[in-house]
């Protein structure tokens, strides 16, 4: 007999499924469209670290009992989550592509330092050296300075420093110095 309920954590994904939606909607702005994917792929981060590690978790330590609702196991909860985001994940790259596509259209690109001209390399190598480099300061990794606290979903850059007597690494945290 089949359950009246949808499963907790796929309800769940069809919340954010209305999310994509948001972002592949040619009616709604280019620039709230890509915002939609930014959500959509940041909610789908917290779910996976929450709501798919608990579940995960409980596999280690539970005897896999089926939930009273929809009757599904934990490890069929995994495999059914894990189905649906290989589904979702090439609507998500479309809708970002396409938003894009959007942008590119009224002059915003994302491009590779690579691919930009000498004078425009240049132009951020200046910029870099000028605007940003002075607020740059690694944490130091070594017997005497612990790991230190890594925030989730920050970008960071690891650096190898050298000196004559040592070699150290170093924890550049990037995203406080792009934050209004």
């Amino acid at each position: 007999m089949k359950s009246c309920y949808d499963n907790r954590e796929l309800s769940w994904l069809k919340f954010n499924v209305r999310v994509l939606e948001e972002a592949t909607d040619p009616g709604v702005p280019t620039c709230e469209r890509l915002l939609f994917s930014s959500i959509y792929q940041s909610n789908l981060d917290e779910f996976f670290m929450i709501r798919v590690g608990s579940l995960y978790d409980r596999t280690l330590v539970d005897d896999n009992t089926p939930e009273n609702k929809t009757g599904m196991t934990l490890a069929e909860q995994l495999v059914a989550i894990y189905d649906k985001v290989k589904e979702l994940t090439p609507l998500k790259d479309n809708a970002y592509f396409d938003t894009m596509k959007a942008l590119a259209a009224s002059g915003v690109e994302h491009v590779s330092f690579d691919t930009l001209d000498a004078e425009n390399q240049n132009y951020l190598k200046v910029y870099f050296n000028t605007e940003i480099r002075p607020f740059i300061s690694a944490q130091i990794i070594d017997k005497r300075h612990p790991f230190p606290f890594l925030r989730n979903k920050d970008i960071y850059a690891v650096v190898h420093l050298e000196s004559k007597n040592s070699v150290k690494l170093g924890i550049i945290p990037a995203n406080g110095y792009f934050k209004g």
